[in-house]
């Protein structure tokens, strides 16, 4: 039995699956193997404890730690969610990932997720674009190229108001704040439990704090009404 980690064309995600790409990014289907094993390490892993400030994956700094706390669990064994690597067209280098969780085929839904941008690319047309592109590749109809999607939403940290503005600017709406949704790691910025949920005798999860979530989404009838257009004007942007 090999024990070569496996390759991005095990992916098995339950929507079919392929590059995108304009003329600013390319979001390649994400490869453990070669290209962006290395880059992914040396371009993230100085700033690994800012990065995953908000996400679910303690700070990631070498490949192992990659694979076993988030690739190999969150993604190669979950047909519902796959990931994407970022190429900057204009530097010809490794920008970041951006990957889709939680899909249903029979709501005919998804979530965006696990948005890495590379410190130098924060700021740019990176991160726009490769928004932008899964946007199209989830809501436009078949016949123009996409998987015809109802929905497409956005979760944050309701301390993460970064990640709510980028998510406002390319056009999901704020639907609301889902309460104590996640219980998190001692490196998650915590979003709802200033008093401590260690107040709560008895909490079975007691050493462990909790986040709330601004729920955000973008749905067929948004896209198609105006939608498409404003992510488009923003990804034209820098």
């Amino acid at each position: 039995m090999s024990s070569q980690p496996p390759t991005s064309e095990q992916q098995e995600f339950c929507f079919p699956l392929r590059s995108l790409e304009n003329d600013r990014v390319v979001l390649s289907i994400f490869d453990v193997i070669d290209p962006p094993r290395p880059p992914y390490i040396s371009a993230l892993a100085p700033d690994a404890i800012s990065i995953h400030r908000y996400l679910p994956t303690p700070p990631i700094t070498t490949l192992s730690e990659f694979l076993t706390a988030y690739y190999n669990p969150r993604i190669l064994s979950d047909p519902l969610s796959c990931l994407f690597a970022i190429h900057d067209k204009s530097t010809s280098q490794f920008a970041g990932t951006i990957g889709l969780l939680y899909s249903s085929p029979e709501h005919l839904k998804t979530e965006i997720g696990y948005i890495i941008i590379a410190p130098p690319f924060r700021g740019t047309h990176v991160a726009s674009n490769a928004i932008g592109l899964l946007m199209h590749y989830v809501l436009d109809l078949p016949e123009r190229g996409g998987l015809g999607l109802r929905r497409l939403q956005w979760q944050a940290n309701e301390r993460n108001g970064a990640s709510v503005r980028v998510a406002e600017k390319m056009g999901f709406r704020r639907e609301g704040v889902v309460r104590w949704d996640r219980v998190v790691g001692e490196h998650v910025e915590r979003g709802g439990d200033s008093e401590g949920v260690g107040a709560r005798k008895g909490d079975p999860r007691a050493e462990l704090g909790g986040r709330h979530s601004v729920m955000l989404g973008i749905c067929w009838d948004d896209w198609e009404g105006g939608g498409r257009e404003r992510a488009e004007e923003v990804m034209r942007r820098r």
